[in-house]
């Protein structure tokens, strides 16, 4: 066993014979016939808790930045470069927030359940579902492109 886990565990035991001494010293002067609906609460409360030998769900802080990127409608954000790699092509994008994101093909995006289709070397292309006039569905490209004239004038002077 290691030193990590032998103090968590050692700590733990220590909580637990803490907490049953309080629990036992709060019976003893309780009149005897009543119940003692507090430390029913307080022992319902210790089974709540997270067991600290299993790690955290990280599952909320994935799904947090899928939401961000589905806050806002696609022409909201701003194309800030592509990146090629061996397998498939991602895109960087800055959002109305200022936080920037990377984003892959199949990836949602916008307000309008958007997917990013298609990652070319200048552009990346949403595709939206929209209503049209008449009820019925259709789909909507939407292009966001790099901005050359800025990547001009950021260059060597």
């Amino acid at each position: 066993m290691n030193r990590i886990s032998t103090v968590t565990i050692v700590w733990f035991l220590v909580q637990m014979s803490a907490y049953i001494s309080q629990a036992m010293a709060q019976e003893s002067a309780v009149a005897p016939g009543t119940v003692n609906e507090k430390r029913a609460q307080d022992v319902s409360d210790f089974l709540t808790f997270r067991d600290p030998f299993l790690p955290p769900d990280l599952g909320d802080a994935v799904n947090i930045s899928r939401l961000a990127l589905e806050r806002f409608p696609v022409s909201d954000f701003k194309l800030l470069g592509v990146m090629s790699g061996p397998l498939k092509k991602r895109a960087m994008i800055q959002g109305p927030d200022g936080k920037s994101y990377v984003v892959s093909e199949q990836m949602k995006l916008g307000v309008r359940s958007g997917v990013v289709n298609r990652i070319t070397t200048n552009s990346i292309i949403v595709r939206e579902q929209i209503v049209n006039a008449i009820g019925q569905q259709e789909f909507l490209d939407v292009e966001l492109t790099l901005d050359r004239g800025q990547e001009r004038s950021s260059g060597g002077g």
